[in-house]
């Protein structure tokens, strides 16, 4: 999996430093960064309770980290029940989102999409599907250094949930793993005249549900429910409702807050 998502060479002296911090009503808020690639600096805002604390949620927001942070002030809610939140900013989202081209606004537009970027990272030889699990990777690792005592689970939304289950299948330290609106299959991208995320993922275009076995089993643990293979659909309602009731369950609080912003 590595060698088909094109990984960036991990930084050995990869570390989380941390450039600012505040206090919340129920949290510590610090503003930190890790080198992820080289010459690549990722931002993140880390939530950490008051109290000692064991799991820690690694927020993988398609529109970056300052998105809805502070709606009905879920991380606050989530680190006051002795759960850390990581809200990051992977390439291609939110301080990480590529500059607008000085030429012609006109054809710099709509140019300026992620699809075009996808297809561009694969040209250069490094998918841009590649470069956000190498991000998410490196905070995974940045952050079990930094906090050993760290139970990490991550949770991610429609584009961002292929690098998110990428990494899950390729670091065992994360514990546990939510998606929504996840892709179901390769064979959905090119079925669909619409789709969410760039339809440039590496092993796109297969004529079968899955490209293997293994992708069709972790596919199976992160929707919850039964696979169909060659026919795969989204998951059910009650299945996204189970899989958010664990998550509210796991932080001590109630689910109708974070269907209201996981959803």
């Amino acid at each position: 999996m590595r060698a088909l998502l094109g990984l960036d060479a991990q930084p050995a002296d990869i570390q989380l430093q941390v450039c600012g911090s505040t206090r919340f009503r129920n949290c510590e808020v610090l503003a930190v960064e890790t080198n992820t690639a080289r010459k690549v600096w990722a931002p993140a805002w880390l939530f950490l309770p008051k109290q000692a604390w064991t799991p820690l949620l690694l927020m993988v927001n398609p529109n970056g980290r300052n998105d809805a942070w502070d709606g009905g002030e879920m991380y606050d809610q989530l680190a006051s029940a002795g759960m850390a939140v990581c809200a990051l900013d992977v390439r291609g989202v939110g301080d990480l989102d590529a500059q607008f081209s000085p030429g012609a606004a006109r054809y710099a537009r709509p140019r300026q999409g992620e699809e075009a970027y996808a297809w561009a990272s694969l040209i250069l030889g490094h998918s841009l599907c590649g470069q956000r699990t190498s991000d998410i990777l490196a905070f995974t690792e940045a952050l079990t250094r930094a906090y050993p005592q760290a139970a990490i689970a991550v949770a991610a939304r429609d584009r961002l949930t292929v690098p998110a289950l990428c990494t899950a299948a390729l670091d065992p330290r994360i514990r546990k793993l939510y998606l929504t609106r996840h892709l179901v299959s390769w064979r959905s991208v090119t079925e669909a005249e619409n789709y969410f995320v760039p339809a440039r993922q590496p092993g796109a275009g297969c004529s079968t549900g899955h490209r293997s076995a293994g992708d069709c089993a972790l596919d199976r643990a992160a929707r919850g429910d039964r696979c169909r293979c060659g026919g795969c659909r989204r998951p059910t309602a009650a299945a996204r409702r189970s899989a958010l009731r664990g998550l509210s369950r796991a932080a001590g609080v109630g689910c109708r807050d974070s269907r209201a912003h996981l959803e």
